[in-house]
């Protein structure tokens, strides 16, 4: 589920968030999905200094729309000012070279090429193009995920009377606990893991699980 809603530490009995130390990982194998010719486009990023510290810990994020989005943006975009040498709905690559991308050539490593440039003169170069740029955006979201991950990932749990949440596993929730120094201006987002009902002798008690993943952190 994508749904945010919010928990108010002020609306629990008891609220409690601590970090799983056992949890860092600080290197991510991020798949950005396929290029133009159909071949996968895989890239890495890692925090050496966390590496040294506990061991690479890898995880593996499948992030195949960023190649997808940035072909149908050139699909799109690209035909406004390319005219008869933009691409077909038939094909992957243009219709005809020279080629005016929507974004300045990078080189492997996301550096922009000087002189700047946005024109490409053959598939390769257009195949290349997609995939650095791909790669580029794979990276950006790698390293998001390791200014949080690297710490550990967050889990809360939380308790309060029966019935005054509706909120299902698997929603996104943005949490509020001034007591953790985290305002309502930057929530922290943490997933819905788990739902429990206990009777207590003040009545039905709802405990909720929560926890930091991939998709809350970018």
């Amino acid at each position: 589920s994508s749904t945010t809603t919010t928990i108010e530490e002020s609306e629990t009995t008891n609220y409690k968030l601590n970090i799983d130390n056992d949890d860092v990982v600080n290197a991510y194998i991020i798949n950005a999905g396929g290029d133009p010719n159909g071949d996968g486009i895989i890239t890495f990023v890692i925090d050496t200094k966390s590496a040294t510290e506990v061991g690479t810990r890898f995880r593996y994020v499948p992030k195949v729309r960023i190649a997808e989005l940035i072909q149908i943006d050139e699909r799109s975009l690209g035909a406004t000012i390319n005219g008869g040498n933009a691409i077909p709905d038939d094909s992957t690559f243009p219709a005809g070279y020279p080629y005016t991308l929507q974004f300045d050539k990078l080189d492997f490593q996301g550096n922009v090429i000087t002189p700047v440039s946005r024109v490409v003169t053959s598939n390769s170069e257009y195949v290349d193009a997609i995939r650095n740029k791909a790669r580029a955006e794979a990276k950006r979201v790698g390293r998001s995920l390791l200014k949080i991950t690297t710490l550990g990932r967050f889990q809360a749990t939380a308790e309060l009377q029966f019935g005054r949440k509706t909120d299902t596993v698997g929603d996104l929730v943005d949490h509020v606990a001034p007591s953790y120094n985290i305002t309502s201006d930057e929530p922290l987002k943490l997933r819905l893991n788990q739902i429990v009902h206990n009777w207590s002798r003040n009545g039905w008690v709802t405990t909720l699980d929560y926890i930091q993943d991939e998709e809350t952190t970018v």
